[in-house]
C-alpha cells in the first residue's frame, strides 16, 4: 500500500514538473514576437514524440538555419503543440520564447511558434537579411501557400456542393 502511494506521488510530481516556466503569449505583432524570441531557427522535423499533458509534444529536429539566437545547426529537442501537426520531413520556422518542457529547452508553443516553410522556398533567399526580414519572408511565403491551398479547397468544395444534394449536406454536417 505504501509503495503504491509513493509511486503515485512520484508520478504526480513527474507530470507536474514536465513543464516549468513556459511562456506562451498570443500573437500581437511580428515585431513583438521577434523581440520576445530567444531563438528563431529553420529546422527539419525528424520525429514527433509522444503526447504530453496540455497538448504538448517534444519533436526531434535538425536545425539547418539560425535566424536569431545562439543555437547551432544540428539535432535538437523542441517542445511544440500537438495541434500544430508538425510533419516529419518538412521544414519549419520555429520560434523559442524560452522555458523548459521535459528535456526540451526550445519551446515553440505560442501562436506562430511553428510555421511550415513551403517546400519550394530556397533558404538562400534569407541570406544577408535582418532577423525580422527573414522571419517576415518565411511568414509571407507561408501565407501565399495557405492562400493557394484555400483556393484549391474552395474549388473542391464548390464541386462537392454541386454533387451532394443540400439536404444530404446538412445531414452530413450534423445540422
Amino acid at each position: 500500500m505504501m509503495t503504491r502511494i509513493a509511486l503515485g506521488f512520484a508520478l504526480a510530481l513527474g507530470i507536474a514538473t514536465v513543464c516549468s516556466a513556459v511562456p506562451s503569449w498570443p500573437f500581437t505583432t511580428t515585431d513583438a514576437l521577434i523581440d520576445r524570441a530567444k531563438d528563431i531557427v529553420i529546422a527539419k522535423i525528424l520525429s514527433n514524440g509522444p503526447g504530453l499533458p496540455d497538448d504538448l509534444s517534444i519533436a526531434e529536429v535538425n536545425i539547418t538555419t539560425v535566424i536569431k539566437g545562439d543555437r547551432t545547426p544540428g539535432k535538437a529537442a523542441v517542445a511544440t503543440r500537438l495541434r500544430d501537426g508538425l510533419e516529419p520531413g518538412k521544414n519549419y520556422m520555429l520560434i523559442n520564447l524560452g522555458g523548459l518542457v521535459g528535456h526540451a529547452d526550445f519551446v515553440a508553443i505560442q501562436e506562430l511558434g511553428a510555421v511550415e516553410v513551403p517546400p519550394g522556398f530556397d533558404l538562400k533567399n534569407l541570406d544577408g537579411q535582418t532577423a525580422k526580414n527573414q522571419a517576415l519572408m518565411v511568414l509571407k511565403v507561408r501565407r501565399i501557400a495557405v492562400l493557394q491551398q484555400l483556393l484549391r479547397l474552395e474549388a473542391e468544395k464548390n464541386l462537392l456542393d454541386k454533387a451532394v444534394p443540400e439536404k444530404m449536406r446538412s445531414e452530413a454536417a450534423g445540422i
